[in-house]
């Protein structure tokens, strides 16, 4: 679909929303969780972060988790647009899909549960937990998403870090990490996630993400508003997978595919031209390599008509994952009912199964080395043109 979506400044539509511009970031009790390996229950914390567009950002401990994100619309109402769960149990379920959590140590799937690493001056083969059939996902069982973080020490306003310490064979994998992810919320509308990680010891692959899942309609909108959204994505070609979703080792030009997405089309057409059950697949961000080393590039923008809500996600990663939520059922806030295709993800990540590819972006940090990647969720309002 060739359309143009005019940005307009949210600022002055802000103006009439109550209540009045309180920019900060408050800290309050939310519940706690039994440590199975230190044998004590942990303290769960919420983080408030506010802006003077009265958009709030709150996250969790647990998990390091986005579990709301409040902004307005163009008509000034304010809406949750993030999925998440009332408490702290829901976050603690098995079967929690991940929601809002920061991923890691590596995101998305490690086929058949393994990987080679020179290691030392060693070859070695690592197994890892298999928590997805025969493969890995998302780091495994007591992966970054599944743990309680610690507060590190913070010195800007509207911002919080929050700190773990990854130990060595946590998952099956090797080395210890001192991993950190920062959230902060600025006036331009923007939530800036800041991910860092040390290696200790021995190499080990690492590739982290969030995992929120979004509907601009809000998050209790379902199915029929987010067939509504439109989509956009910066890539020129994407990853393949087998039946079991992982790549086959191909990155395959996009042209004449369901994965071409790089003109705005709404997601009930995207939908029904998927041969599978919706959208699960990495694209590779049309940006090189040497820009994404300068900042963030534009990856992706997701528009809801009705709302004007305009979601746009830049990312110094090289991947993306698009997920439309295709096997989502839970109970969530409120006790709405968050089932298939009521939800999207987009996951900025290195390439699935990296470590099995040597083709692909390196994953592998070695002692002395350090990861960093940054990824901008930012919210504006705007209108179709040119429809």
């Amino acid at each position: 679909m060739l359309c143009a979506i005019v940005i307009f400044a949210l600022v002055h539509l802000s103006l009439a929303v109550s209540p009045p511009c309180q920019p900060g970031i408050t800290k309050k009790p939310w519940g706690d969780v039994y440590n199975t390996v230190l044998k004590r229950r942990e303290p769960v914390f919420e983080y408030t972060l506010k802006n003077c567009l009265h958009t709030s950002v709150k996250i969790i401990s647990y998990g390091a988790s986005i579990s709301s994100i409040v902004t307005p619309d163009a008509f000034n109402r304010l809406d949750d647009i993030v999925l998440g769960f009332d408490d702290i149990n829901g976050y603690r379920n098995p079967e929690n899909a991940f929601l809002g959590a920061t991923i890691g140590r590596v995101a998305n799937r490690i086929a058949k549960g393994k990987f080679n690493l020179t290691s030392n001056g060693q070859q070695k083969v690592f197994n890892l937990d298999k928590n997805d059939g025969q493969n890995t996902l998302h780091g495994g069982f007591n992966s970054f998403g599944r743990v309680v973080w610690q507060e590190c020490t913070n010195k800007e306003e509207n911002s919080v870090t929050l700190c773990y310490s990854s130990p060595h064979g946590d998952g099956g994998f090797p080395g210890e990490v001192q991993a950190s992810v920062r959230y902060t919320l600025n006036d331009s509308n923007a939530l800036i996630i800041e991910y860092k990680a040390t290696v200790l010891k021995e190499a080990t692959p690492i590739s982290m993400t969030n995992h929120a899942y979004f509907n601009l309609a809000g998050h209790n909108a379902g199915a029929t508003e987010l067939h509504r959204h439109m989509v956009k994505i910066n890539a020129n070609s994407y990853t393949p997978v087998n039946n079991e979703s992982i790549p086959t080792g191909v990155i395959a030009d996009v042209m004449k595919t369901e994965f071409d997405l790089r003109q705005w089309t709404t997601l009930a057409d995207a939908l029904n031209n998927t041969a599978e059950d919706g959208y699960d697949i990495n694209f590779a961000v049309s940006c090189s390599a040497s820009t994404l080393l300068k900042g963030p590039c534009l990856a992706a923008e997701v528009f809801h008509p009705e709302t004007r809500r305009l979601f746009s996600v830049w990312t110094t990663q090289p991947g993306l994952q698009f997920y439309t939520a295709n096997s989502l059922n839970a109970r969530g806030k409120n006790k709405v009912l968050y089932d298939r295709h009521s939800a999207f993800c987009l996951e900025a990540q290195q390439f699935p199964d990296a470590p099995n590819h040597p083709q692909f972006p390196n994953t592998i940090i070695r002692p002395g080395e350090s990861y960093s990647a940054t990824t901008i969720y930012k919210f504006d309002l705007g209108r179709l043109k040119d429809c």
